[in-house]
């Protein structure tokens, strides 16, 4: 759920759409973020 309250304040500093993470997979950001 903590995902869910990082993903807009994330989703504006990356230059990406939303929809190509998820294309990528979030599992593999999901990490990079927490992390970040």
């Amino acid at each position: 759920m903590a995902f869910q309250n990082i993903l807009p304040k994330k989703r504006e500093e990356l230059p990406r759409p939303p929809a190509e993470l998820k294309k990528k997979g979030k599992k593999k950001f999901e990490p990079r973020r927490d992390g970040n």
